[in-house]
């Protein structure tokens, strides 16, 4: 059982998200890790919830139980715990960390240039409301030199995108949405793109 915004269950193989004020059902996952698999340990992290077993993996959005992930082999023999952008779980020979499964928070969806300005699209498919976010381009001008250039994106609220764009002909370079300067629960290694 995990609580959050709702009240999640792992009842057998299924899941349930309860309303955690009057404990009415919001959505029912039946058997989202397999036939068999127990759902064992549940985690929150913004608009997913991850589901273990001690073999298996799989993450469903927190809103109405839609699996997100394809089931991921999973080997822990304890309850696994998020850190640092990766799934760490115990094993009968150690620790192991995971990173392929996670999913970002707020991420870079896609790069569009043109002569003059290069505009990335910003999606938060994972936080709250985002307020102060940055854009970080680091670009190459015509003449060979690079620049390091900030740009506010402002808020992105839950589930949003947003356009930043930044004007000037360079010839490469990347955007990232900085996962240091005020929302400390990025996913950073997701949330960077490079355009040519």
């Amino acid at each position: 059982m995990k609580a959050g915004k709702y009240l999640f269950i792992g009842e057998g193989n299924d899941v349930k998200a309860l309303n955690k004020t009057t404990g009415a059902v919001k959505w029912i996952s039946t058997a989202p890790l397999g036939a068999g698999q127990v759902a064992k340990y549940i985690l929150v992290k913004g608009a997913y919830v991850l589901i273990a077993s001690n073999s298996k993996l799989v993450i469903l959005n927190r809103e109405d139980g839609t699996v997100q992930t394809p089931v991921t082999d999973f080997t822990s023999t304890s309850e696994p715990i998020l850190f640092g952008g990766y799934l760490i779980g115990g094993t009968s020979s150690g620790v192991q960390a995971y990173q392929a499964i996670m999913m970002p928070d707020l991420r870079i969806s896609s790069i569009t240039k043109t002569s003059n300005s290069t505009t990335a699209k910003i999606e938060n498919i994972g936080l709250g409301n985002a307020n102060k976010v940055l854009v970080k381009w680091v670009v190459q001008k015509t003449d060979g030199t690079y620049r390091t250039i900030h740009i506010s994106a402002g808020t992105i609220n839950a589930g949003e995108t947003k356009n930043v764009t930044i004007t000037g002909d360079f010839n490469k370079g990347t955007a990232t949405v900085d996962p240091y300067y005020v929302i400390s629960e990025l996913n950073e290694n997701n949330n960077e793109r490079y355009f040519s």
